[in-house]
């Protein structure tokens, strides 16, 4: 399953991407686009704009209904019956939605601060924007944030 998330949810967007569900965030720029963008990938739009809703009328949407991104994520996840899968989280890039490959400690060397070399054995980058992941004491509180949210389930 696959997202598009509209300029309003870019908090959803990146957490849903932690989950390990592909979602493009689209920045602010024409709702043609982003239809057009749904239908070739077969995307589903997640919206809170009514107004784009009404006017360009998306076959394949959700109105987001709550401002707030926990809530977002819960209605999401169930709406779509989404698996939450431990051993998905953190398989691709927070930016761009792409799948994270594992590369060597050596591959990395430098392009990581040093102490997070001398300190981290397992690297994961992103083929399409480069951006290197470690698992540190940042992605653990996410994934601590994560279970919280969906444990409400």
């Amino acid at each position: 399953m696959k997202f598009i998330a509209d300029n309003m949810l870019g908090k959803l967007a990146k957490y849903l991407r932690m989950l390990g569900y592909d979602t493009v965030f689209s920045p602010p720029g024409n709702a043609r686009d982003l239809i057009h963008l749904s239908k070739d990938e077969n995307r589903i739009i997640l919206t809170r704009n009514s107004i784009f809703i009404r006017d360009h009328k998306p076959e394949n949407y959700l109105f987001i209904e709550s401002q707030h991104f926990p809530d977002q994520l819960i209605q999401v996840v169930k709406k779509y019956g989404l698996e939450i899968n431990i051993d998905k989280f953190f398989t691709l890039c927070l930016i761009c939605s792409k799948p994270l490959l594992q590369v060597s400690k050596e591959e990395v060397k430098e392009k990581v601060p040093e102490n997070i070399y001398l300190n981290f054995e397992k690297f994961r980058q992103c083929p399409s924007c480069s951006r290197i992941y470690w698992c540190g004491g940042h992605t653990r509180r996410m994934e601590k944030k994560l279970m919280v949210i969906v444990s409400s389930l």
